[in-house]
């Protein structure tokens, strides 16, 4: 019985890297992962930084401030009005006007928008008027998105509300993101008073500097583990891109945010190839954060500077939440980290393959979103075009009706991280049922305690788990092997 084991994984391993070694004679594997991703040069000067680079950058955030001279160079021209975060006032090549935006949903089946999703906003609008407390963020961005699409005036005191009572959310930031939308799209309301209006855009100011605070405490540790994974700086710099133009602080709080972004986690991020470090906020919370500054910045395009001058890392980060699937839907141990509560959430969920598809004009991600079977749970029909979440107003048709690359399953060897905490995978046929997997884990030092459990393994799929690496993530994490 060993032999025949042993034999089925030589046969694998010879099979896996005679297909790896057909992509390095120059032969570029067909399909999303082109050859023009491996080999990547690290992205950052050793010593410019410091040694422990990765701590250094992670909470020096007045020190990583732009001027505003600095600030011009990044971001030419903002958006004048609203709204301007993730859907413009006017038309505009990376999504709808709220025009547009109307129109759809009063069409099939966009028209479900309405029917699934009014009776529960009121049902949790009436909720916490009863009790006084505010929505809760889902709800609330739902209920403006409602507001957007259907101008109901009855549900502006309960979104006015939650403005004013939002707080920075422990322990990984990102909140304010939510709230500063739904400013954005209700702005216009009659039902808004002025005074209304200064008191909410003082309050996300308020709440946007007490978010940079807390990353330039150190309390949110280093820039690739949870609490510094770029929530509290996507704050930072969505409120200064929703304030702009009308509040004194806006400034202040772009050259914060803009700054780190463009100092740290762009080169960071390109360093990683996309992938995520330690945790998943990143996943979570980065393609938000960028999408909401690709709609509220007219020039240059965001999308256009990602791939031009920081590796792509946005797209890579796409394909890295894919190759996190194997063909029988279950994940990959390097992309989950041993979790010992299941992080399915942050790997499925549909609005960040829609938004980095729509940025991209990439068909890829609503591929892989059939594939991967999130139809059965109700959140994708045979054409994303069912209301859940922000899917009504992401959905691009003309990228959706673009051929994908990813049905046709092609052989692949990726590298992402090429040093720090580096991770390869090779597949024979992407992700037929018959493909085999080969994956590698291993970098310079263990960049942050959700590595460790998977650091020097490696795991062999072929239509089930041939070699796989056990392990669990605790809080028991603390050792000489961390830096």
């Amino acid at each position: 019985m060993r032999k025949s084991a042993t034999a089925v994984v030589s046969l694998v391993l010879v099979s896996v890297f005679a297909c790896h070694a057909t992509v390095a004679k120059g032969q570029s594997p067909q399909g999303v992962w082109p050859r023009t991703r491996l080999g990547r040069k690290p992205s950052i000067e050793p010593g410019k930084w410091g040694t422990r680079w990765m701590n250094d950058y992670g909470n020096k955030v007045e020190h990583c401030a732009l001027t505003s001279e600095e600030l011009a160079k990044v971001i030419g021209k903002i958006v004048k009005g609203h709204p301007r975060l993730l859907v413009r006032s006017k038309p505009w090549k990376g999504g709808l006007s709220v025009a547009q935006f109307r129109e759809r949903v009063k069409t099939q089946p966009w028209a479900k928008f309405s029917d699934r999703v009014k009776g529960r906003i009121m049902k949790e609008v009436k909720k916490a008027t009863d009790s006084k407390k505010p929505l809760h963020p889902g709800f609330a961005s739902q209920a403006a998105l409602y507001y957007l699409a259907t101008q109901d005036e009855s549900v502006i005191p309960t979104l006015v509300h939650f403005v004013m009572s939002d707080i920075p959310r422990y322990n990984c930031g990102g909140g304010l993101m939510v709230t500063c939308r739904v400013y954005d799209w209700i702005y216009h309301s009659p039902s808004v008073t002025e005074e209304q209006k200064k008191k909410m855009a003082d309050h996300i100011a308020k709440t946007a500097f007490a978010c940079a605070a807390v990353q330039h405490s150190g309390h949110a540790f280093d820039m690739f583990q949870h609490r510094g994974g770029c929530g509290w700086l996507a704050d930072a710099l969505v409120a200064g891109l929703t304030l702009h133009g009308e509040h004194p602080d806006a400034e202040k709080l772009l050259r914060l945010g803009v700054g780190y972004f463009v100092k740290n986690y762009f080169r960071g991020w390109q360093r990683l190839g996309g992938r995520w470090g330690g945790y998943f906020s990143p996943a979570r919370m980065m393609p938000m954060a960028i999408a909401c500054w690709a709609s509220a910045v007219e020039t240059p395009d965001i999308y256009e500077v990602i791939r031009r001058d920081y590796g792509d890392f946005l797209q890579g980060h796409m394909y890295y939440l894919m190759a996190a699937r194997m063909p029988d839907l279950t994940y990959t141990k390097p992309a989950t980290h041993g979790f010992i509560y299941n992080p399915v959430s942050n790997l499925t969920t549909s609005d960040n393959y829609m938004l980095i598809s729509r940025g991209y004009k990439n068909p890829d991600g609503y591929a892989f979103l059939r594939f991967s079977k999130v139809a059965r749970k109700g959140r994708l029909r045979a054409k994303p075009k069912s209301f859940t979440g922000l899917h009504v107003l992401l959905y691009d048709e003309e990228t959706d009706r673009k051929k994908p690359t990813f049905s046709e399953n092609p052989p692949f060897s990726w590298m992402w991280g090429r040093d720090g905490a580096g991770y390869v995978q090779m597949r024979s046929k992407g992700w037929a049922a018959d493909s085999t997997i080969v994956e590698f884990n291993c970098g310079d030092y263990v960049w942050s305690h959700s590595l460790a459990s998977s650091q020097n393994s490696f795991s062999i799929y072929h239509k089930g788990r041939l070699a796989m690496h056990g392990g669990a993530y605790n809080s028991f994490f603390l050792s000489d092997h961390c830096e």
